[in-house]
This record gives structure tokens, C-alpha cells and sequence, in this order.
């Protein structure tokens, strides 16, 4: 059963937590900006005013930071749900648990093939509490990330909480434990990373102003549209554009599944910048840079002009 979100949540003093965390199942707004060390997670869209340092944020929807984003991780859209807690913690306890079942499967049949017969229950506790013993830490980060009356999932996560009640107190549920229920587990544990995964939108982007030392990714376009991108990683399934006519990109590698459109693009710090694209890059004055598209490459040293490169473009000049 899915469940239906509240539509925003506005960021204030009142509503941050100690450790700069928020999980919002929605859209997340912070009109006067974001602390230091911030993590922010949102099934949603997330529109943010001021600069922001060191921080973590990802969005199923898109991002919209009216500020420069330095030494931080953003991601959006397909890219935002697989960072997102409540995809990663399921997703990793599901390939930890088929490992759990595999080795439980192991030890039953070579117990009873010395006629040796144990309950599989007990041959989970065992596991549980020795090779597995991580396990249960594990457990309790989830129910940490679902704990509360507001609902932070996409689905309902009831049958799951009590799921994840029985495997932390195994030792009470020998007797209930078989290789079903880790099935039953292993479902449950899916369904949830699956809806967070299915609330990713397609038409998203990355708009911040501008970008030092951090790494942005983004499942549909990026854009900067303020001044620059310095030492930093862009990575988009769409376009990358930068918007202003005096904005630089300068030592950062830069990845678009269709094109690129930039003013100045040059090396900056004895790093060149490097630019891979599907279709095209479009740059107003390039040097310092290092262009792929289409399994061709230029490297660009000496200023150049206007141009517009294509696979055709590179392939040609290779030739010359």
C-alpha cells in the first residue's frame, strides 16, 4: 500500500536536528538556508536559499540551491533515491541476508547429512550471533530511519517493522524462524527499496549557482547559473549548461549523456578540465581541456573560439 505525503516541509531553526539531519517523505524548503554539515533527504524536491558547505543532499525530484555549493555531495532524481537511507539501509541488508539464507541452507543440509538434525531457526540464531553478528546493527539503522508517527516511506512499512522485531530477538523465535520467513523478510525489505526507488521523477535538475571541490549528479539536466565550477565532478544523464555569460569551468570533469553548453572552460590549478558529452559540446572560448564524444577526444591546450564539437567534429580533426 503506498502512502500519500504531506507536500512540503519548511526548514527552520525549531525543526533542525542536532546532527544536521532530515528525512522528509516531500518537498523541502529552507528559505533562510542550511547549516554546516547538513544531510537533507527528501522524496521530493528540495529548493534551498544561501550557500552550502559540506553537505550531503539528495531529492528524487530536483534541486534548487540560490547559492554556491562547496565540498558537498548533491544528487537528484534516479541518482537522489539510490543515495537516499531508506534505499541504501533495505538494499544492503537484502545482499547481506541472501548471504545469511545461502549460508543457513549450507549448514542445515551438511548438519543433516551427518544425521545431525538442528531446527533451521537455531541454525540462524548461530549465524546471527557469530559470522553474521553485524546483522542486527544493521536492523536497528532501519528501524531508526522508520521510527515515528509520520510516515518516511513510500510504502507501508508495518508488517516490516515487526520483521525487523523478530530478527533482532531471535533467540525468542527459533521455533518461527525458517527459511520462508527470511523469504517473507527479504520481500518486504524489496518492497521498500523499490518504492523509494519507483518515487524518483524523470524530468529533474540540478540549478545552483555555482560549485568548488564537491560532486554533483543529476538524473536529468544541470545547470549553473552563477559564475563558475572549480575542482569539481558534474554528472548528468541530460544536458549541462552554464547559464551566465561570464561563468568559468575550470579544472573539473564535467558528464552529460546529451550535450554540453559552457562560456570559458580552461585548467585550473594544473588540472585540465574535462568534458564528455553524448551528442555535442558548445563552449564560447575553451583552452586546458580535454573533450570525449562518441569514443573521439581533443585535447584543447592553446585558446580557442567558438566552437561547437561533435563526434564528427573530433573524428575529422583527428584526421587532419
Amino acid at each position: 500500500m503506498r502512502i500519500d505525503f504531506p507536500d512540503t516541509h519548511v526548514i527552520s531553526e525549531s525543526t533542525t536536528t542536532a546532527d544536521g539531519t532530515l528525512v522528509f517523505a516531500g518537498d523541502i524548503i529552507a528559505p533562510q538556508g542550511i547549516s554546516e554539515h547538513s544531510t537533507i533527504e527528501a522524496l521530493g524536491n528540495i529548493y534551498i536559499t544561501g550557500d552550502v558547505r559540506h553537505a550531503v543532499i539528495a531529492a528524487t525530484g530536483s534541486i534548487v540551491i540560490r547559492g554556491k555549493v562547496t565540498d558537498s555531495h548533491i544528487y537528484c532524481g534516479d541518482c537522489g533515491a539510490r543515495q537516499h537511507r531508506l534505499y541504501q539501509s533495505p538494499d544492503q541488508l537484502i545482499a547481506e541476508l541472501n548471504l545469511l539464507r545461502s549460508a543457513a541452507r549450507m549448514l542445515e543440509e551438511n548438519l543433516r547429512s551427518r544425521q545431525q538434525p538442528v531446527k533451521y531457526g537455531l541454525v540462524v540464531l548461530l549465524l546471527l550471533e557469530g559470522k553474521y553478528a553485524h546483522l542486527p546493527g544493521m536492523i536497528r539503522g532501519l528501524q531508526g530511519l522508520l521510527a515515528g508517527d509520520r510516515p518516511a516511506a513510500p510504502v507501508d512499512t508495518g508488517q516490516l517493522k515487526h520483521m525487523l522485531e523478530i530478527f533482532l530477538h531471535s533467540r525468542q523465535f527459533t521455533e518461527f524462524i525458517n527459511d520462508d520467513i527470511i523469504g517473507t523478510f527479504l520481500d518486504l525489505l524489496e518492497e521498500l527499496r523499490d518504492g523509494v526507488f519507483h518515487m524518483h521523477e524523470g524530468n529533474v535538475r540540478i540549478d545552483i549557482s555555482g560549485a568548488e571541490d564537491s560532486l554533483l549528479q543529476s538524473g536529468g539536466s544541470l545547470y549553473i547559473h552563477g559564475e563558475s565550477a572549480a575542482g569539481s565532478t558534474l554528472l548528468a544523464a541530460g544536458n549541462v549548461g552554464f547559464l551566465m555569460a561570464q561563468s568559468v569551468c575550470c579544472g573539473s570533469k564535467v558528464e552529460a549523456g546529451q550535450s554540453i553548453t559552457l562560456q570559458l572552460a580552461e585548467s585550473f590549478g594544473g588540472e585540465k578540465t574535462q568534458l564528455t558529452a553524448g551528442l555535442k559540446v558548445t563552449a564560447r572560448q575553451i583552452s586546458g581541456t580535454s573533450i570525449h564524444i562518441g569514443g573521439y577526444t581533443a585535447e584543447i591546450d592553446e585558446p580557442a573560439e567558438a566552437g561547437v564539437f561533435t563526434a564528427q567534429s573530433l573524428r575529422l580533426r583527428n584526421q587532419s
